[in-house]
């Protein structure tokens, strides 16, 4: 309502409309396994994208209502073409094959060519994503990008992704929680679904360490 306060139970501040409590379908939806011929995705790693209903002010002890959830839909992904094997490394600092791959599980690791920036490789995923998702950029609602290496402080990484795909529409913004930013990012724009504040989010996780690790430090390289 106009003075900010919520009605009590449940409610999404974006959809809200009227002080009284409704349940509104909006589109195209994806719950409870049943993805219709239109659905669109969201996407994260660039991978995935979803929708559901648009839930506003819906008070406790309503019941007979659809729960509105979340679905992935179109997955994407992208490696830099040069690759580091161990026995590279091996080369480089007091390592060996036999001891990183008993120790980590790793035998290669793909390295960002000089002008690859974290963005680069976030929106050859993102393309990939939607296009096995089957929808055009101009659909998202909000891009969620997870990554610890952006491109720079200010602006976001993730704004540079939803200039380049020609999104023009949303919002768009990075977190930073290192190996888990993924996760966390799948959690952000499930939650924007089922608060009905979007419909379609891509999500994705994006790096490039090998820009900042010492390589000549063995504790660190490995």
């Amino acid at each position: 309502n106009e003075s900010g306060e919520a009605p009590a139970g449940r409610w999404c501040p974006s959809a809200l409309r009227s002080s009284q409590p409704y349940v509104r379908a909006s589109g195209v939806w994806s719950v409870r396994g049943r993805r219709p011929d239109a659905a669109r995705p969201r996407a994260g790693r660039a991978r995935s994208l979803c929708r559901g209903y648009r839930l506003a002010a819906i008070p406790s002890g309503v019941t007979g209502m659809e729960v509105r959830g979340a679905k992935i839909i179109g997955l994407g992904s992208y490696v830099p073409e040069r690759v580091l094997t161990n026995f590279d490394l091996e080369k480089m600092v007091d390592t060996t094959d036999e001891w990183i791959v008993s120790h980590t599980g790793m035998r290669e690791r793909h390295i960002a060519a000089p002008e690859q920036a974290t963005s680069d490789l976030a929106l050859a995923a993102s393309r990939k994503a939607l296009e096995r998702a089957g929808i055009d950029a101009g659909a998202l609602d909000l891009i969620v990008l997870a990554t610890a290496t952006p491109d720079n402080t200010f602006p976001s990484t993730a704004t540079q992704v939803q200039a380049a795909l020609g999104m023009t529409r949303g919002a768009a913004f990075d977190i930073q929680a290192v190996c888990t930013g993924f996760v966390y990012a799948l959690a952000v724009a499930d939650n924007f679904i089922r608060a009905g504040a979007a419909e379609t989010v891509l999500v994705i996780g994006a790096e490039t360490f090998s820009r900042i690790l010492d390589w000549s430090d063995r504790s660190t390289c490995v």
